[in-house]
């Protein structure tokens, strides 16, 4: 997981005329940005045809619903000025590079649940990045880089977000609460019930049926 050195504006239109009529796919876009902050522009394109999707998104930036930010070599999306009313929230304005990297995996954990079950993110105070809640089933999400130490231990089940299974096998020695792991790449290369792994002096991976 490379982190990136900036993030920069592309398209944050400032739009005081608009009273956009949003489809009920867009209104999820927002919804889900009102949960999780940021995304990555090809994880919240939640069209059944991605091309569709695309130029979807990129009409709401033309119009000021959501802004674009570059990270790196990708682009994420938040709300704006324009969607926060319709989403009762605030807009996130991504920061230092290394949160805003953190937010957007999260994102990408809770998008892809989203595309398997009904379920929530729900804001939480750090180490979490939030509580994703599916069901009676609640779990932390914790997204850690290389250099980070987590100096509070969450009272809560875990999912947890490392860089690669070294820094999961250098971060589960480290750690006190019940916590299953994944790496960002594998958390896209496979199906999210079949992307976490426990610990027990090795990796073993585990089925989370609540995804299915």
């Amino acid at each position: 997981m490379n982190i990136p050195d900036t993030v920069k504006p592309i398209k944050n239109i400032i739009r005081n005329d608009v009273d956009p009529n949003l489809s009920e796919r867009e209104m999820r876009v927002i919804n889900i940005l009102a949960q999780c902050h940021a995304a990555f522009m090809d994880s919240i394109n939640i069209w059944p045809n991605k091309l569709k999707g695309i130029k979807k998104l990129q009409s709401l930036i033309r119009w000021g619903v959501l802004w674009s930010y570059s990270l790196g070599e990708k682009e994420i999306v938040t709300l704006s000025p324009v969607s926060e009313r319709i989403a009762g929230t605030k807009a996130y304005i991504p920061g230092k590079t290394r949160e805003v990297l953190k937010i957007v995996t999260a994102s990408e954990l809770f998008i892809r649940a989203l595309s398997k079950v009904p379920c929530t993110f729900e804001r939480a105070q750090s180490p979490l990045q939030g509580v994703l809640k599916v069901g009676d089933y609640a779990a932390g999400v914790i997204v850690l880089l290389k250099g980070d130490k987590i100096l509070s231990q969450p009272d809560i089940n875990c999912l947890v977000i490392c860089e690669d299974k070294d820094h999961i096998t250098k971060t589960a020695d480290s750690i006190s609460f019940p916590a299953l792991f994944t790496t960002y790449d594998i958390l896209i290369e496979k199906d999210i019930s079949e992307a976490f792994h426990i610990y027990e002096d090795k990796l073993y991976p585990v089925r989370l049926n609540i995804f299915q």
